[in-house]
Parts: structure tokens; sequence; C-alpha cells
């Protein structure tokens, strides 16, 4: 858990202390994460002998009657007195509140705690955390910092909360800390056989009905990537069921072959037609919801449609038709980071832009660094070690007579010097560094030490040995000298290297301290910044212009050598089989780009037995 994310808890505590009669929201059409999430919390306040009430804004399904303390949910009415604080739990707008959307006005204070991406930061406090798995989990490191023990009743509901928004600990989503959260849940002694009857194993015959009845209505489109399931009322009176007991149909046709995204559509009204969808793999379900004021995660999110349910059913295909377009693309964007964006931004970014998932970065770029940050989009991903290994390009700015923790701008000055230096010294400087040598990585930095990223030890205050690392400078070059203070200078060098180190350790050199204060990156690669695509670029073009952008793959595994393969091997070849190489004059590097009929097939491995020459196909890319 992050800094900011700690200090906004601990903001929340303080104000959580200082309220009377707490009022606890969760989301329309209540899930397991809201339900449990909501308990949980409700059940630690109340130990802070708090005047607590929780609030639904529709009937809590039955799948959840089992849970401890259930009966705490109540409806709002004027005698439960003056709202000092309300907490908003797992919904990512103050729409999501649904008729409880109007006590907002009524109270002193929001706190919103929630882990869905399209979070809308409704609350004056804002605890979001779209790495979360559930917002159970927030409410678990919450109810810890306030002190309070975790009996059998709260871990029970916490443990339900990300157990079922987890899809029983299967999504992608799921990390060592959930299953680390949950495994002290359990040691609490909560009955997990108990709970996984009451969520899995029952089922009555009006929604068993439900189901048989609601498969009648599957369609499929896209050649059977996209399949819908409508739920109308006279369906439901058929039945005898209720909306609630539509749970568990959108993820059982996800799971149909080929279905990439399933989408469940359920008539509350005539023109009312709520809407949840699923994704498998690729597609970012999340942004095909937020064009209808819904939104999610990325593979499970939901949106409601005012229209018929058949006219809702024709549009959101449509929308999602659009998405799948990006699933055969496959390539690198070259891609000018702005200042200010981290690389993981920057990922998020395209996955917004292009509704995709499958989308990669290719080495780390500092969130105060500009420049060259190729992005992988699709099977592109799968050449990213690729250039993480390529040489790297910049220009920087190194200041003289001062340094900082971070050993750039963005720290706190540690050392200060007045020592001066000459023009000729700090040539000379810049010469004793170019080639061969070795470099202690900066504690700021995402290198680990024992599990920790050491940034997140430099942050604690502890400063752990470093093994310095094999480095190559091959270019440095200085640009401008001002003042013989600010130096502007121009490097090539090799894979791992920290242009922030490099600043440190020349002011060292020239006998006082130095610290870079801006770093652009111009080159990775075959990649420059003269041909890179900036934000507003980007966000002033439509997507197929974008798509005509992406790079083929091909192209960053230029410096390979390039072999084609007579047709006859092509299915023996993407099929694992070794060939043997005829007539094919390359430079025997141990990686090959392989063609076929001038079609890029992937990347081959060199083979020797018995003094002859075969390949293997190491990745293959069709």
């Amino acid at each position: 858990m992050n800094d900011l994310l700690l200090k906004y808890m601990d903001e929340a505590i303080d104000i959580i202390s200082n309220s009377k009669n707490i009022f606890i929201v969760s989301h329309i059409n209540p899930d397991g994460d809201s339900i449990g999430s909501s308990l949980s919390l409700a059940q630690a306040l109340i130990k802070m002998n708090k005047n607590v009430f929780l609030l639904s804004a529709d009937i809590i399904p039955n799948d959840y009657v089992f849970l401890p303390k259930i009966d705490l949910f109540k409806n709002y009415d004027e005698s439960l007195g003056i709202i000092d604080l309300i907490i908003a739990v797992d919904s990512s707008d103050i729409d999501r509140l649904g008729k409880n959307k109007s006590l907002i006005s009524k109270s002193n204070f929001i706190i919103n705690i929630d882990h869905h991406i399209t979070n809308s930061n409704f609350g004056h406090i804002n605890i979001i955390d779209s790495k979360s798995a559930a917002t159970g989990e927030l409410i678990y490191y919450l109810i810890k910092r306030m002190n309070i023990s975790i009996d059998k009743d709260i871990a029970t509901n916490i443990y339900v909360a990300i157990n079922t928004d987890t899809g029983r600990f299967s999504y992608e989503s799921v990390s060592s800390d959930t299953h680390r959260i949950a495994a002290e849940l359990i040691d609490t002694g909560i009955d997990i056989k108990y709970i996984n009857i009451n969520l899995y194993e029952k089922s009555s015959i009006e929604r068993t009905n439900l189901f048989i009845k609601s498969l009648a209505t599957l369609q499929t489109y896209s050649n059977n990537r996209i399949a819908t399931i409508k739920v109308n009322q006279n369906l439901l009176k058929e039945s005898n069921a209720d909306i609630s007991d539509t749970e568990g149909i959108v993820s059982f046709i996800r799971n149909i072959e080929p279905v990439e995204v399933s989408c469940l559509l359920k008539e509350l009204d005539r023109n009312e037609i709520k809407i949840s969808i699923r994704s498998k793999e690729y597609v970012d379900v999340a942004s095909i919801c937020e064009e209808f004021n819904g939104g999610g995660h990325i593979r499970a999110a939901g949106c409601t449609i005012y229209e018929n349910i058949e006219t809702a059913e024709d549009i959101i295909v449509k929308e999602i038709m659009k998405n799948l377009r990006w699933l055969n693309v496959n390539g690198i964007i070259n891609f000018n980071k702005p200042k200010g964006m981290t690389s993981h931004d920057a990922v998020y970014y395209f996955r917004r832009l292009l509704k995709i998932k499958k989308v990669g970065h290719t080495g780390t770029l500092d969130p105060n660094a500009t420049g060259v940050l190729p992005i992988c989009i699709g099977k592109g991903t799968r050449v990213s070690e690729y250039l993480l290994n390529a040489d790297k390009e910049y220009i920087g700015c190194l200041i003289l007579g001062s340094e900082t923790d971070t050993q750039d701008s963005s720290g706190d000055v540690v050392n200060i010097s007045n020592v001066e230096v000459s023009e000729e010294e700090i040539i000379n400087s810049f010469k004793k560094f170019k080639g061969h040598s070795s470099q202690i990585p900066p504690m700021y930095s995402a290198i680990r030490h024992k599990g920790k990223k050491l940034y997140e030890l430099a942050r604690e205050g502890k400063i752990v040995e470093r093994e310095p690392r094999n480095i190559n400078i091959y270019e440095l070059t200085i640009l401008e000298i001002e003042d013989n203070r600010r130096i502007y200078f121009y490097t090539k060098c090799s894979r791992g290297t920290y242009i922030r180190t490099l600043c440190n350790d020349i002011g060292r050199d020239l006998g006082t301290y130095g610290h870079m204060s801006d770093l652009k990156r111009v080159g990775v690669g075959n990649f420059k910044i003269e041909e890179s695509l900036s934000i507003d670029y980007l966000n002033n073009i439509d997507m197929e212009e974008i798509k005509g952008l992406i790079m083929p793959i091909d192209m960053v595994l230029e410096s390979l050598d390039k072999v084609i393969i007579d047709k006859k091997y092509f299915k023996q070849i993407i099929n694992g089989v070794i060939i043997p190489i005829e007539n094919i004059d390359f430079n025997h590097n141990d990686y090959i780009r392989v063609y076929c009929d001038d079609k890029f097939i992937g990347i081959g491995e060199i083979i020797k037995k018995n003094n002859k020459e075969f390949i293997k196909m190491d990745k293959v890319f069709i």
C-alpha cells in the first residue's frame, strides 16, 4: 500500500473518530463486495462506540442473508438523526448510491472507499485503489489501521467481500496480498465450508428455472466472440424469480469458447435496461460501460441504457464490436511520454485509448523524465524483452553544487558545496565516464532487495548495500555549459544505466556535488524522439489513424538477421519442429527473424547438431 493511500486512511480515521452518527451506504444492486465490506466496517465502528446506520439502496439478495449482522441494513428515515459522516463503500460514482444519493447534501462529510478504476472521486476523502482485488481489501487495511480487532464475524464479511469479487480468488486482480489477507481471515476461525455452501452450492427452483429459460435467449455475434442473454420482466414472472437470481449468468456464458465478451441485459423497467459485461482476456469492458455513464473493472463492468431491451442489445453489441476490432492489432507505438506521467500511467492511458488490456511498456522511464517510451500492443508485448535490452539515448542536464537523496531535482537536498570548477575540469571529468564501467544503482529505484523495492526501503529511511552493475556508456558529449554549473549533455548507453547516478558520480569526481535536473530520452533502439507521438496528437486523431501508426512487431527486431523459409516447412516450424537451414546466408546470430512468403512468423533460434544447423521457433506471432 502506497504512502498516499495510508495518508488518506489516517485522515479518514481522524474524521471517523470525531463523528458520532455515521451512515454507511452501498451501491444499487448490491453485490458480495459492497455488502460484506459495508457490514464489516459497520461492525468495526460499533466497536468504537459509534452510532452506525447501514443503508442499502436495494433489497439484499438472498445469497447474502446468511452473513453475520445482516440485520444492520436499514432503510433511511428522518428519525435516524443528524448525519455527521457518510461513508460510501464500493461505489464508483455518486449516482451508484441510488435513492441514498439524496443524503449526500445532508451530511457534513463524505468518505469514499472503492477499488474501481472508474471511480469519480466524489468524496471529501477518497480512499481509492484500483490495484486492490476488492473493496474488502481496503476495508481490511482500514480496520487494522484503526487498531480494531478483527473477530470471526468481521472476518467472515471481509472474506465474502473478497471471495465474491475475485471469482473465488481466480481473477487476474488477485495478488499475493489478497491471499495473505484471506489467510489471516481464515485464522480467525471462520467457517469456509459454510460460506462456500451458502454462496455457491445453493440454488432455488426459481433461480434454476430462470437460468434454463434465459439460455434460450442466447445470441452470439462476431464469429461467436460476443455472447448476449436477455432477461425481461416476463421471463422473471414465468420463473417466479427476481433480478438478483440472474447472478452468475453473465460469467457462465463468458466461459463458452470462443467468447471473449459476454453481456447480460436485465429489464428493470420497459425502457431501463441494466447491463452487466464480462471479458475473458483482451477487452477492457470498463471503458465500454463508461460510454454509457457506467464503469467497473477491466474484466467486469456495468451500465444502464434507457431503451427497450432489443434496442439496448443492438447498441451495446455495436459498442463491443468497436473494441473487438483491436484484438488482431499487434505492434509497437513510439510514445513521447510527458513529464509527470509514470510508465504505469502510460500503459493505463493506452489501455483506455485502445480499450484493450494487453498493453505493456518496455522499461521504466522516471516520472520526471520525458521522451521515448515504446508501448507494446497485443502480441507486441512478447517482444518487450528485446527493447528492454536495447541501447538508450538521452539528453540531460547536470546541476553542480548540490546533491539530493534521489539524485535528481525531485528529492531533498542532502549536501551543498561552494567548490568552483573550470570548464576544462568538467570536460575532462566527462571523458572519464565514457566506456565500460560499473555503477551502483540509486536507493530510489525499482530494483528489488529481498522482495522489496529499493525506493520503498528508502522511504522508510533504510539504506541497503547494492551490488555494482556493469554498464557501457558508448557516447557522452557535452552540449552546453552555463556558468560552469549547469551542463547539458547527450549520452548513448547500455541497459541498466542510471543517468541520475551518472550525474551524481560526475559531481563527486569534480570534488563537489551534482544532481540531474532534467532528462529526455531521445532514443530506444530504433525508436527515435523525432518519430514519437505525443498525447495531444493521439487525443486529436481517430482510432483508424492510430491503428495506422502502430509499427509492426518485426520492426523492433531489425537487429536480428532475416531468414525466409520454404513453404513446405511452414506447418512444421510453427508447431515446434526443428527444420534444417538450406542455402541461407546470415551472420549466425543466436536468434533470427523467420519469414515465410514474406510474412513474419516469429523469432527462431539457431540449433547446431552434428555439424549441421537447424532452426527452431522461440516465439511464434501468427
